[in-house]
């Protein structure tokens, strides 16, 4: 193996051992890049030019693949990418599109088949493990080679890692049970109603590529959508954009009278939704009536916060301080205890009349009834609170002007 001990990978010196004839010359034969020339031909590695070509084909992918599922469909494109260039994509088959359907059994099989016929599919099966082994990280490699005898096939004797299988245990690793994938992916799409009231600024371009991506990964489960458009009308009119909610409106009424062809992949809504979107925001125009309508809100709750304020009862805050001016005095002298005190540097003497502590002494009283006086600091609260509650009242006056012009404003636009 080019990348490690143990088994082995078949690659150039395998081929120049084997006494390969000197195949894939590209000569007159068509071919989008070189390695299509020769596409299903076993490759001559005795050459330089050929060498130079599985050193280039096994190089490791731009991003390493990091075992996350959000990371999968890069890791895809970019071997779909890579297979294209070499000539790799009659080997995968349907592996790259299909992944969740494929089983390991029945790519076991295929692997044992064209590594015993020592062909082009084995030779590209070494350039892609090869090409995979460089492109995955440090913990993602770890995981993989505790499976080892999953992706190795044993031919003549020899141990051989194939590159599908390989790649197959990398994919499981990020997608271990495609069933419940597939399963939360459809409550994705079918709840992308409550995924716009959740997006910021109902950013449509952003949402369009989350649907998107769902719908590429769920078509990678083996699996697809029919109800894509009705979701996506339920989603498009709880946009933080009431125009725009108009047209998608009218665009969903156009729909069902059959005068707007709309396929069922959702594409095309997707794209005339996106236009609408650039142009609204390349013209300012984008929630601007829903910001204008937050600031409205935010003044009603403000006015209905002060109104409250203007309303509570000031009854509990007078007992208070009643209480803790007052409430002494009505608290009889025991029988040891001295009928005459000093109270805040004043001399106090409880009367058996009023039967409370009072600046008279007992002999003076004239019999008259007590009632207790508010006490200086009380009277300076309360003529704070009094003061606070007319400005707090002009305020609230003031607010719900202004609420009703703008919204006056608003009708007239």
């Amino acid at each position: 193996m080019s990348t490690s001990t143990g088994p082995t990978t078949r690659g150039a010196a395998a081929a120049a051992q084997a006494g390969a004839a000197p195949t894939g010359t590209v000569g007159s034969r068509y071919g989008r890049n070189p390695m299509a020339s020769f596409q299903g031909s076993a490759i001559d590695y005795s050459t330089k030019e050929n060498q130079a070509m599985y050193r280039a084909a096994t190089e490791p992918l731009d991003i390493k693949f990091d075992g996350s599922s959000t990371g999968l469909k890069l890791f895809i494109d970019q071997i779909t990418t890579r297979a294209a260039q070499y000539g790799w994509n009659t080997t995968f088959g349907n592996l790259l599109t299909k992944y969740g359907e494929v089983s390991m059994t029945d790519l076991k099989t295929k692997a044992q088949t064209y590594l015993a016929q020592e062909g082009r599919d084995a030779q590209n099966s070494d350039m892609i493990y090869n090409c995979l082994w460089r492109s995955i990280t440090s913990d993602v490699m770890a995981k993989v080679t505790t499976e080892v005898d999953r992706y190795t096939v044993t031919i003549q004797g020899e141990a051989i890692y194939d590159g599908l299988l390989f790649l197959k245990i990398i994919i499981d690793q990020a997608y271990t049970n495609v069933r419940t994938t597939a399963a939360t992916l459809r409550s994705n799409l079918s709840s992308l109603d409550t995924f716009m009231t959740t997006h910021k600024d109902s950013n449509i371009e952003t949402f369009n590529a989350y649907v998107k991506e769902t719908v590429i990964k769920l078509n990678a489960c083996g699996e697809t959508t029919n109800d894509l458009l009705v979701n996506l009308f339920k989603a498009y009119k709880l946009a933080k954009d009431e125009p725009f909610t108009r047209w998608v409106a009218y665009k969903r009424t156009e729909w069902l009278e059959g005068t707007l062809q709309l396929p069922n992949d959702g594409y095309k809504l997707m794209d005339l939704a996106l236009g609408y979107y650039k142009d609204a925001m390349a013209n300012k125009e984008w929630s601007k009536d829903s910001a204008q309508d937050s600031r409205i809100l935010a003044l009603k709750a403000e006015i209905m916060q002060l109104k409250q304020q203007r309303q509570e009862p000031y009854a509990e805050a007078n007992r208070n301080n009643s209480k803790s001016d007052d409430e002494w005095k009505k608290k009889a002298p025991k029988k040891n205890e001295a009928h005459t005190k000093k109270v805040n540097n004043r001399e106090w003497h409880w009367c058996p009349s009023h039967k409370a502590w009072v600046r008279h002494k007992p002999e003076d009283c004239k019999g008259l009834g007590w009632k207790p006086t508010p006490s200086p600091v009380a009277e300076k609260e309360h003529s704070t609170e009094s003061t606070n509650d007319t400005k707090k009242f002009k305020l609230t006056k003031a607010l719900e002007a202004l609420v009703s012009v703008t919204e006056e404003e608003q009708d007239e636009e």
